[in-house]
């Protein structure tokens, strides 16, 4: 069950709407899909969305995949939002570097447009068995932590860390290159 995506059926003027239902809070009658644009595209295309509710229905899986994206990446940058709130965060190259050798960090996120002493950071994660993601680009992290441009984030929370991995897995299958 935590490998598939809940979409909330809600009825609107008589159409049947899947609406994305990441904390599962929603209520209404839902359907469960593979977070993967091929998955959700099958079941579009298939009719397996109208089966599972019982209902006839029509589900663009483009829109639906784009609109899955959207809420997942809301949902992360409100995770690290509140990571860098409590100041459960290490921000940039040096700092990470520091929290890396000192035990601390639990997730690494790469913008991927970083450089300079990006290998070194990738190394340092991989010998202390610290996963690295690859997420946005320098000025998409620097927004979200109040900075220009930002190219290295340590997350020092594991809870967070968790939480902001699912993000990233669904992301990944939900984008146009997978």
């Amino acid at each position: 069950r935590d490998a598939l995506f809940r979409l909330a059926a809600i009825e609107d003027e008589g159409r049947v709407l899947l609406v994305p239902d990441l904390g599962g809070k929603l209520g209404h009658r839902g359907v469960s899909v593979h977070p993967r644009r091929e998955c959700v595209t099958l079941a579009a295309r298939r009719g397996g969305f109208a089966r599972a509710l019982r209902r006839e229905m029509q589900v663009d899986p483009q829109s639906l995949c784009v609109t899955m994206h959207g809420q997942v990446m809301r949902r992360l940058e409100g995770l690290l939002l509140a990571s860098v709130r409590r100041r459960a965060v290490a921000l940039g190259t040096d700092a990470v570097l520091v929290t890396l050798r000192a035990g601390a960090a639990e997730l690494i996120l790469v913008a991927k447009d970083a450089a300079g002493r990006r290998e070194d950071l990738l190394e340092e994660a991989r010998k202390r068995q610290v996963p690295a993601l690859e997420l946005s680009d320098k000025a998409g992290l620097g927004r979200l932590t109040g900075r220009a441009t930002l190219g290295v984030i340590a997350l020092l929370d594991h809870q967070m860390a968790r939480e902001i991995s699912v993000c990233a897995r669904l992301l990944a299958g939900l984008s146009e290159d997978g």
